[in-house]
């Protein structure tokens, strides 16, 4: 199922990135009830740089066929970057680290946020960020 850009879901207000029969993909949130993957996303696909665009349609295009077939390539289209707890999304170097909610009403799958990956490993503070976010959205 194809999901606008922006959509939000009924339930809990979230930004919904994709939505099909395997999972819905949205926004994490926050201490501050920012959603950091909506807002970074925004931003990318309103840049003046044909690439960042470009990064930003291939992510969405990940969103939705992993919301509905629950399968991409790996590890170059998705990767785990803390063992049972953090994977990412790649669209060349676009990273949108994202993590499981098993037996949720809405929101299977939340992103924490994007980021550029410049360096062979995922850079540690992004790792961290990603924890944090997945923390302190299950306070919301």
């Amino acid at each position: 199922m194809t999901v606008p850009i922006g959509a939000v879901c009924d339930r809990c207000g979230r930004t919904v990135h994709g939505k099909g029969v395997c999972y819905e993909i949205e926004s994490a949130r926050d201490k501050d009830g920012l959603e950091q993957a909506s807002m970074s996303l925004a931003s990318l696909i309103h840049s003046k740089s044909l690439k960042e665009r470009m990064a930003v349609e291939d992510m969405a295009h990940r969103f939705a066929v992993y919301a509905e077939t629950g399968t991409l390539e790996v590890p170059r289209q998705l990767n785990v970057l803390v063992d049972g707890e953090i994977w990412d999304f790649k669209a060349g170097s676009l990273r949108a680290p994202f993590f499981y909610r098993e037996g949720q009403e809405c929101g299977s799958i939340r992103v924490t946020h994007c980021f550029w990956k410049r360096t062979k490993p995922a850079p540690l503070p992004e790792i961290d960020k990603a924890k944090a976010i997945k923390r302190e959205d299950g306070l919301r």
